[in-house]
């Protein structure tokens, strides 16, 4: 079995084995989703290794680049994403050599450490390649009668571009002062993860004051209303109020019975509200930070940090 690094050239054949692997999700397998998601990243472009059997491709396994950071300090991550294995090579261990080559890779290029959300059918295999689990996610659920935001008013604003780069800078100096690990945000962040999301119509609203990003998620008889994003600098009662009344615009807008958030946003989220570890498990493993100070990591995170897309 040949490992080696992919090329943009080897985007279309990627893309024929997630197919032919994981057939249709509710994730599109398309060239443009693949460069958008793996090559237009601002924190740089994925790690992508394949493996081959006589110039065949049988395996596929994508980290995307990303940055925490605490304090003064930025740690360069990789988030364990996308893999996949021919039917064919499918138990023959193409998944553990991967992996295995993506670690002993990313010592070699100074990454700190890798992380994911693996669900009960992946994360045996990462647990045997040394991940280490943290703990189950925290997710904060809200329940909004219909009769309790209707005719509520949304606060409305223009998007512009300036005035979001000198919030996300503003955010980053605030999230500084804390000893929390955080995603440091930029416009180009925003606007590649929010504006040009190929696969998500995200509600945005922006001003001075908040960055807001949200989007409804239909699963049966549940309307969900997704906080994707928060990003504000002054949490006043003004401020408050404003958001509260965006979200609740929005989820007359959208039907919406239910509110998802992360718990460190309860303050902006009206309704009945309870957070509990209901999320996927977050798992971690370690690459070149010192032992002590990995172990103590602690994440601070919106929904749209964590997320799967």
């Amino acid at each position: 079995m040949h490992i080696r690094e992919s090329t943009e050239q080897d985007i279309p054949a990627i893309v024929d084995l997630l197919k032919k692997s994981l057939g249709e999700t509710s994730t599109p397998k398309s060239v443009n989703y693949w460069m958008w998601k793996h090559l237009n990243n601002p924190f740089g472009s994925s790690k992508v290794l394949l493996a081959e059997i006589n110039g065949k491709l049988i395996g596929v396994r994508a980290m995307m680049q990303w940055k925490w950071q605490r304090g003064g300090q930025v740690f360069s991550a990789l988030r364990a994403v996308d893999t996949a294995t021919h039917p064919d090579f499918q138990g023959k261990g193409v998944f553990s050599v991967l992996t295995q080559k993506m670690v002993d890779r990313s010592k070699i290029d100074g990454v700190d450490f890798i992380f994911n959300t693996p669900n009960e059918k992946s994360l045996p295999g990462y647990l045997k390649l040394g991940w280490m689990p943290l703990r189950n996610l925290s997710v904060g659920f809200s329940f909004l009668s219909l009769l309790f935001i209707k005719n509520r008013r949304s606060v409305h604003g223009s998007i512009d571009l300036d005035t979001i780069e000198l919030l996300c800078n503003r955010w980053n100096v605030i999230q500084q002062k804390n000893t929390l690990l955080f995603t440091p945000k930029s416009l180009d962040y925003v606007k590649w993860r929010y504006l040009d999301n190929p696969i998500i119509k995200y509600h945005i609203h922006a001003d001075e004051d908040i960055f807001l990003a949200l989007y409804c998620r239909k699963r049966k008889r549940i309307n969900e209303l997704r906080i994707a994003e928060i990003i504000s600098i002054n949490p006043s009662a003004h401020i408050l109020k404003k958001v509260k009344n965006l979200i609740r615009h929005y989820s007359h807008e959208s039907k919406a019975n239910l509110i998802t958030f992360t718990p460190g946003f309860k303050a902006f989220i009206p309704g009945i509200k309870i957070c509990l570890p209901l999320g996927p498990i977050l798992a971690v493993k370690n690459v070149n930070v010192e032992l002590p100070s990995f172990v103590n990591l602690k994440f601070a995170y919106n929904l749209g940090d964590m997320e799967l897309f």
